[in-house]
């Protein structure tokens, strides 16, 4: 099926037409800016600051952020589960955060020799 841009609509922007000669809707925009999504980007936020607090030896600060990572790990997804608050945005930057962090933390623990190993 090709689509094809049409001239002006007849609110001053552009249509799409497909090849069967119908238009196709435009899905709308979701918020992104919802709760679920704003823990998600805290946490991937949080990463290089547990980051760093390791690699300062502050180990209880970085230990209390992680469990605050962990915590809204599950929150967000309960919330967006239950009150349908899913985006494209969330499917993306959570795995993301989660990556992000278990990332930052071993390069981070291995810098500091806190990994087991030679």
């Amino acid at each position: 099926m090709r689509v094809r841009w049409l001239g002006s609509g007849s609110k001053g922007g552009k249509s799409l037409q497909n090849s069967e000669g119908a238009t196709p809707t435009r899905p709308p925009h979701e918020n992104i800016y919802n709760l679920p999504n704003i823990l998600t980007f805290s946490r991937l936020l949080s990463a290089p600051m547990i980051g760093y607090l390791i690699l300062q030896d502050a180990h209880t600060w970085a230990l209390a952020l992680f469990a605050y990572a962990g915590i809204t790990d599950l929150v967000d997804g309960y919330i967006a589960r239950r009150w349908g608050l899913q985006t494209v945005v969330g499917t993306v930057i959570d795995p993301m955060a989660d990556k992000t962090l278990m990332t930052v933390l071993t390069v981070c623990l291995a810098i500091k020799g806190g990994l087991p190993g030679e």
